[in-house]
Parts: structure tokens; C-alpha cells; sequence
């Protein structure tokens, strides 16, 4: 459920994926939208559960979450979603926040925490903890996020790019930026980018949903290892395929340079 402090109403989802708004000046139901239709041909589950619903400081802005793993934004004046994000892990969506300073939704499910734009769902960063995420608080107007974990620590996190420091930790922008001024490496270095076809010639599709494969944009990062273990495991002549290739090409630029 969400209270919306500006136009004085109070919005509720239920278990088949339905929400209803009421205005509790006239005791009434004043809309209702029925969010598991609208989902249709997007999931192949048929229990679909509201889970999540956060509205923005405008109050015409809606966040919904589904057991599915979508996330949907709505503008109250419509009952069609202007933008729906899928986490690609089938978990339910634990929790929404809106960042209105940087036009950014945050949320969350058991194995992942997103950040990604409000206007077209592009990921901005995400946060995999080593336990399942049970929900989580951004400070406002700052950087700073905090996890529930099924852990005995919360999971503390800052994030520069989205603002500074709360006064009562604000040496943790001096470090920042030290840490900036060193060098560091990508993140995905040691990765290998896989589209969802290559992920299924591999056959690591059973893998989706764990630590091992991270969803980013159109594919998935895997680790280089376990990417070549899967290529000699599905082709094990892979590599003497490489290796005649390469003596081809060599063969043929020595032969043209004569």
C-alpha cells in the first residue's frame, strides 16, 4: 500500500495483481487498474501479486511492484504504464524508491538492488549482496543506502553519483576522493558479455537467477573461467579450431607479402 499526501489518496494492491485507489474523503473507490492483465505476454507465470507501491513527491507518479520481478511506472491520469522494468530474476519486488534529484528508480528483490533512469529504464548500477536482500532505505538527497539482509550486518553502501555524504558519516566523501585519484579496474574485467542466445548454446540457462551470471542490458556477464570451461565442455575441438585458424591467416599474410 501507498499514501499519496497530495491528492489525498490511498492506493492498495492485492494478491491477483490488482490495484485500487480510494479517497478516504468520500469513502469510495475512485480507480482501479488491473496490473496482471497489463502484464500479459510478459511472464509466464499466472499468479501475479502486487508487492511494492511507492508514489513520488508529485504525487502523479506511481511505483509498482509485482511478484514477477517487473516493476511498473504510472502517471496516475493513465491507467497504461509509461515504463516497465523486468529484473530478469523472477523474484518479487521487495521494495521501490524514487531519487527525484537524479531521475532514477531504485529496487530491489531477494538477490539484487537496481538504480536505472526513470524515463528509460537504462541500469545505472546495481548491488549484489552475498545474502538475500529483504529491503532496503536510500538517505534522502545523498548517496547513501542501507540493506536489510537475511544476514546478522546491514548492508551499508555509498554511491557518490548519486550524492554526497550524510553530515553524520561526511568523511566518507575525502575518501572518495582519494580512492578516485587511484587506479582502479573495470568491474567486468575478468568477464565475458554473453547474449541470451550464446548463454543457451553454452548451456548455462540454468544458471539464470544466481550469483554466476549477472543480467546487464540486452545479455549477461559470466566469468571468464566458467566461460572456458562451458566452450570446451559444449566444443572441445574449439580451441584446435582456433589454433588452425590462426595458422591459416598467418600462412596467407606470409604468402601476400611475397
Amino acid at each position: 500500500s501507498s499514501s499519496n499526501s497530495v491528492y489525498q489518496l490511498f492506493s492498495f494492491g492485492s494478491e491477483n495483481g490488482v490495484i485500487e485507489c480510494w479517497d478516504p474523503r468520500s469513502l469510495k473507490r475512485v480507480a482501479q487498474v488491473n496490473v496482471a492483465q497489463l502484464l500479459n505476454g510478459q511472464t509466464e507465470s499466472d499468479d501475479i501479486q502486487i508487492t511494492a507501491m511507492k508514489y513520488d513527491d508529485s504525487g502523479l507518479g506511481l511505483c509498482v511492484g509485482t511478484s514477477t520481478g517487473h516493476v511498473l511506472l504510472f502517471d496516475i491520469r493513465s491507467p497504461a504504464p509509461r515504463l516497465i522494468k523486468d529484473h530478469q530474476y523472477g523474484s518479487p519486488i521487495n521494495q521501490v524508491c524514487w531519487k527525484p534529484e537524479k531521475r532514477q528508480i531504485i529496487s530491489s528483490d531477494s538477490k539484487i538492488l537496481k538504480i536505472w533512469n526513470k524515463d528509460d529504464g537504462v541500469n545505472f548500477t546495481s548491488i549484489e549482496p552475498a545474502h538475500n536482500i529483504n529491503d532496503f532505505y536510500a538517505v534522502p538527497n545523498s548517496g547513501m543506502i542501507f540493506t536489510a539482509l537475511e544476514s546478522e550486518k546491514v548492508g551499508a553502501y555509498f554511491i557518490p553519483q548519486l550524492g554526497i555524504a550524510p553530515k553524520w558519516c561526511s568523511f566518507l566523501d575525502s575518501i572518495t576522493e582519494e580512492l578516485e585519484e587511484e587506479s582502479s579496474t573495470s568491474v567486468y574485467e575478468d568477464f565475458k558479455f554473453v547474449t541470451r542466445q550464446e548463454l543457451d548454446n553454452l548451456g548455462l540457462q540454468h544458471l539464470l537467477g544466481t550469483n554466476l551470471i549477472r543480467p546487464f542490458m540486452h545479455g549477461f556477464f559470466i566469468s571468464m573461467a566458467l566461460y572456458h570451461k562451458a566452450v570446451s565442455i559444449s566444443d572441445p575441438f574449439s580451441y584446435q579450431n582456433y589454433r588452425k585458424q590462426k595458422v591459416k591467416e598467418k600462412v596467407e599474410s606470409e604468402y601476400s607479402s611475397r
